[in-house]
């Protein structure tokens, strides 16, 4: 009889079933079943484990020649609704130098522009534009290659290895929005504008950076031209003139009151730091006049429409400028401060705004008592707050209207409380270290888009009377090194601000002294980064109004 087989040496075929090519990440690196819950499955979260989501369609292919001469990637057509999603990011377009850089991008320096406060922005709808868009990819790919060249050469330039790629990527970025203007969507044009001012930012070059943000700014206003025009012509045919200006898309990567809100953001530092331009963006509406805030970033979005209100209504010279500002008791009539009367009611404005900034502090100061932060990056993001509330009502104060350097000596205990917050927040930084406030840009300098410590202690440098207030403002500035906070530029800001104690004579008084009334910096377009500095000067002899104009060389201003 033919023996029978061991069970133990018996082959059984395995049941043949269609590879699951669903569910999420997590459970399919485990290789386990997933009950494909969303946005997280149940297995993970019963489980402890976290669900890292769920792989989106291939959007993306990528074919890389063989030719060693150049690379072709192909991009996808822009989805109908670039819907915003958690999703891990799909295949990446690109070389893998790019990829790299992207990565980079994708999750170190976003979460550093992003600073303190969450920003949709940076979290989802510019990495989703990045994967559709190669205008958009290539600037992400530039910031990302910048941003490690600064963490390996402890500068923000572009001399060599990751620095030159990173300019080659800026200019395919330019490039690829040379299309035709009927070719380009609109917040694919503003989003790279707003990428194309920060690299230029970060790599010192600020006159180039300023006409990128200018750029932005007039698209902005002929949108803004564009509505106006529209909602009074309903019961009109458009022209062919409407009809060649540009549209923002109904279903765009990001909605258009988040981009406006980002790039007023540089515009309102550009004024600040450049005093003979003008914020051109008109604020759709008045301020609220009563202030109560659910959350920190209601908080800072009420502070800043405040401050944007405030720069734009007060102006000075607005009867020469381009667009009047709205008064403060009339905030829809356009022609008010072109009025006789403008300079004159322009006091009766900064009294009305000083009474809105004085709510703000009292909503703020309520807010962070019945909300005590649970995070060092709440309690870093409150003084932040905290510290442009102080600068801000300095700013509207009498004494900024008076004409006349000394009277800030009355506000030295003002300059205190602001350069004291600003020193904590520095401190908490180095205390803290990366991980936990998420603004640092590496070695190269603490990097991020908005205002934080930069502005406050150049206001103080450049006012403050008091000699051991102001030397402690210069002396944060300079160690500050290489630190980026959008256009502000702490190694430009401690050179002038050092020069103006110079100038001045820390502590100098009577006759023969010299007060700086002003600082104006204007930025070598031919030359990169080179910058000239007028100072305008008060004379102490005769009270006569001079000037004095210096150059100053490199965006480190080293010579």
């Amino acid at each position: 009889m033919p023996r029978k087989p061991s069970p133990s040496t018996t082959k059984r075929p395995r049941a043949s079933k269609p590879k699951v090519k669903t569910g999420c990440l997590t459970c399919k690196i485990r290789h386990v079943k997933c009950d494909e819950s969303k946005p997280h499955c149940t297995r993970c979260l019963s489980t402890g484990r976290v669900c890292d989501g769920y792989s989106p369609p291939r959007l993306l292919t990528h074919i890389i020649t063989h030719s060693p001469s150049h690379t072709i990637t192909h991009f996808p057509t822009p989805l109908p609704s670039p819907a915003i999603t958690n999703a891990p990011t799909p295949l990446l377009p690109g070389t893998p130098s790019e990829q790299d850089s992207f990565h980079t991008f994708r999750t170190l320096t976003t979460a550093h522009l992003s600073g303190l406060f969450t920003s949709p922005f940076w979290s989802r709808h510019v990495l989703q534009a990045s994967l559709h868009e190669p205008s958009i990819f290539h600037a992400a790919v530039a910031l990302g290659a910048l941003h490690s060249n600064s963490i390996h050469t402890r500068t923000w330039g572009d001399g060599d290895g990751d620095g030159e790629f990173a300019v080659r990527q800026y200019v395919k970025a330019i490039r690829g929005l040379t299309r035709p203007a009927g070719e380009r969507r609109v917040d694919v044009t503003l989003i790279a504008c707003l990428l194309f001012t920060i690299f230029e930012s970060l790599r010192g070059y600020h006159a180039a950076a300023l006409t990128h943000l200018d750029n932005g700014v007039n698209l902005l206003l002929e949108l803004q031209s564009q509505s106006h025009s529209d909602s009074h012509s309903h019961s009109h045919s458009p022209s062919h003139a409407n009809k060649q200006r540009p549209a923002y898309p109904s279903l765009p990567y990001t909605p258009l009151p988040a981009l406006r809100e980002l790039v007023m953001r540089l515009d309102t530092q550009a004024t600040q730091l450049l005093p003979t331009r003008r914020t051109r963006l008109r604020p759709f509406s008045a301020p609220c006049t009563d202030y109560a805030f659910t959350s920190l970033e209601e908080a800072r979005a009420r502070g800043d429409e405040l401050w944007n209100y405030s720069l734009y209504t007060l102006q000075p010279s607005a009867s020469s400028a381009s667009s009047s500002p709205p008064s403060c008791s009339s905030a829809n009539n356009d022609d008010y401060c072109l009025s006789p009367r403008g300079q004159a009611h322009r006091h009766t404005s900064r009294i009305y705004l000083a009474d809105l900034q004085a709510r703000y502090s009292t909503a703020l100061s309520t807010y962070l008592a019945t909300h005590p932060p649970l995070t060092p990056r709440e309690r870093q993001a409150g003084m932040l707050l905290k510290l442009h509330d102080a600068v801000a009502t300095l700013s509207l104060s009498p004494a900024s209207l008076a004409g006349c350097e000394e009277v800030w000596s009355s506000y030295t205990p003002q300059f205190a409380g602001i350069v004291a917050l600003a020193r904590s927040i520095i401190e908490m930084e180095d205390a803290l270290g990366d991980d936990e406030t998420g603004i640092s840009g590496g070695r190269g300098g603490k990097v991020g888009m908005d205002t934080g410590v930069l502005g406050p202690l150049y206001l103080v440098a450049l006012r403050c009377r008091d000699p051991v207030i102001r030397s402690e403002a210069v002396r944060l500035l300079a160690g500050a090194e290489g630190r980026r906070e959008g256009l502000w530029d702490s190694n430009l800001l401690a050179r002038v601000a050092g020069r103006v104690v110079v100038i001045e004579g820390v502590g100098g008084e009577g006759k023969g002294r010299k007060r700086v009334e002003d600082v104006d910096l204007v930025f070598d377009p031919e030359e990169g980064c080179k910058a000239g500095v007028r100072f305008l000067l008060e004379d102490g002899i005769d009270d006569r109004t001079i000037s004095k104009q210096e150059e100053v060389g490199g965006w480190v201003l080293a010579s």
